[in-house]
């Protein structure tokens, strides 16, 4: 284990990456196989959703990802028992207020106590609820300045001034003729339980009153700092705001998306981002009406611009598709892609080719059948090394799908712990594992993705037939620590600035502990 500044470990990370990604054959590639298991495992909902955005959190630390399912009339939380099932969280109301819709979630800590708060938007008042030791949640929405009251949707959370705490960004739908008021909301953590609204540092102001339905924080330039990109409907054209650090009165931001061929107008509903190619740098993938679009990032290139490769790449469906999802369904160690549509041809599953292409080999996944699909988020939640999907059907229910897939590779579950100057969650840490076969997988710690919807935290990566040569984190306070020899087939808890021994003692210091979680 060793700590190094993140800019040396950069530059040697991505030398190792920019390896030509072999143009193999998909024949025998296994078959995606999603089986419904929603009443099965014990959930029952049944009131008609509109726009469902479900989130995965582990609201009680007992180290299995619960689940919220936000509705229009009332919404639920369920527990996950960590035995495959899952029951009616005796808290559940505490995070379904009476007469108030929600649609989008996402889980995270903005206090650093150790506990998942939950932030839930809605088409009244948003709603930030406190968790409280796992016994419960309070709404601090009004206290904490951050109930907001314009139409929102999109929910994403990163420290993006980097002083050891969660800021938020809240999207909301704006068109026409809305008031002067009408923007997407930007909210800096003060660090004392309220929040301050700084989206006046976000300038052109009118690039904030877009119809914005999905957003990412990420580090699109590999600068060390999260980026934001945000993703508008209507043609209004998707903003990437490049975050240039202090100066500028609060906070420095340039909209760079023009200039790098990110801003890409269409009727945007989802979006991730996500290293497909495995050359080092986030790769965008974002959904739409008739269209969605692959813009693969030339950063590890040396050249800052996204390029278009939608048509080769085969990934854009007729239909109005939602949740747009990177995920490696069969842990063959190469990112796929997951994409909610709406309009009759159903759900798609598509397979990375690893030349630059992608495989539609959605039929007979069980995934593909259902035609209103909207919101989707991702957790092994039965903990057995397989990625399962909820998804939140309009017009219809929440249904919970288990992946069966066939087959016998490897993989590995990353959770990470901040502390002192790295916010608790750690979101924005980024995450390298090498393969014994030289290969490097990035992937970046987050929560807010696809449609209004919240996956679990845990990094999952697909190891195929490899093992795990090494693992690097690059916190975000620029500091990096490498691992040797992870295991795989295991859950792994990597905790900043301190040390654990086999014996239980432990000391302060300045690198991380790992721990397989059980």
């Amino acid at each position: 284990m060793t700590l190094r500044p993140a800019r040396r470990i950069r530059g040697l990370l991505l030398g190792a990456l920019c390896l030509a990604a072999p143009s193999l054959s998909l024949g025998g590639a296994p078959q995606p196989q999603f089986d419904e298991v929603t009443t099965e495992v014990g959930i029952d909902t049944d009131q008609l959703l509109l726009y469902p955005g479900p989130a995965w959190g582990d609201y009680d630390r007992d180290g299995c990802a619960d689940l919220y399912l936000p509705g229009p009339e009332e919404s639920f939380l369920y527990r996950n028992a960590c035995d495959g099932s899952f029951e009616h969280s005796p808290v559940s109301d505490s995070v379904s207020p009476p007469n108030r819709g929600s649609r989008g979630a996402a889980f995270a800590d903005f206090d650093n106590d150790g506990w998942l708060d939950l932030y839930v938007t809605s088409p009244q008042e948003n709603m930030l609820f406190h968790n409280d030791s796992g016994q419960g949640f309070t709404d601090v929405s009004s206290a904490a300045g951050v109930d907001d009251g314009r139409p929102s949707y999109s929910v994403g959370w990163a420290d993006y001034d980097a002083d050891g705490d969660l800021d938020l960004f809240v999207g909301n739908y704006h068109f026409g003729e809305d008031p002067p008021e009408s923007r997407d909301t930007i909210y800096r953590n003060d660090g004392d339980g309220t929040f301050t609204d700084v989206s006046s540092s976000f300038q052109p102001v009118s690039r904030l009153r877009r119809p914005n339905l999905a957003v990412r924080w990420f580090d699109y330039d590999n600068d060390a700092d999260v980026d934001l990109y945000v993703v508008n409907d209507r043609f209004a054209g998707n903003v990437l705001w490049r975050n240039d650090g202090a100066g500028c009165g609060e906070w420095c931001w340039t909209d760079v998306a023009e200039a790098t061929g990110a801003d890409r107008p269409i009727d945007g509903m989802g979006v991730d981002a996500g290293d497909f190619d495995a050359d080092g740098d986030l790769d965008l993938y974002f959904s739409g009406i008739n269209e969605a679009v692959l813009l693969r990032s030339e950063i590890a290139q040396g050249q800052d611009l996204f390029t278009d490769i939608s048509e080769q790449a085969g990934v854009s469906p007729p239909g109005i598709s939602w949740a747009a999802l990177f995920f490696d369904y069969d842990n063959d160690a190469w990112q796929d892609l997951l994409l909610a549509v709406t309009d009759g041809l159903g759900n798609r599953i598509y397979k990375n080719s690893r030349d630059g292409s992608f495989e539609d080999i959605s039929e007979g996944s069980g995934i593909e059948n259902l035609t209103g699909s909207k919101g989707i988020a991702l957790s092994d939640f039965d903990g057995d090394g397989k990625l399962d999907a909820v998804v939140g059907d309009s017009d219809s229910t929440y249904r919970l799908f288990r992946n069966v897939t066939t087959t016998d590779y490897g993989w590995l579950s990353v959770t990470v712990e901040g502390s002192g100057p790295v916010a608790r969650d750690a979101i924005g840490t980024k995450i390298f594992v090498t393969t014994s076969d030289g290969r490097v997988q990035y992937q970046d710690v987050k929560s807010g993705n696809g449609f209004c919807s919240g996956n679990d935290m845990a990094n999952h990566f697909g190891l195929g037939e490899e093992t795990v040569e090494s693992l690097t984190l690059l916190w975000p306070d620029g500091s990096s620590e490498t691992f040797g020899s992870v295991p795989q087939n295991q859950r792994r808890h990597f905790v900043y600035g301190q040390v654990v021994f086999a014996d239980g003692f432990e000391s302060g210091g300045t690198t991380a502990w790992s721990a397989t979680v059980p």
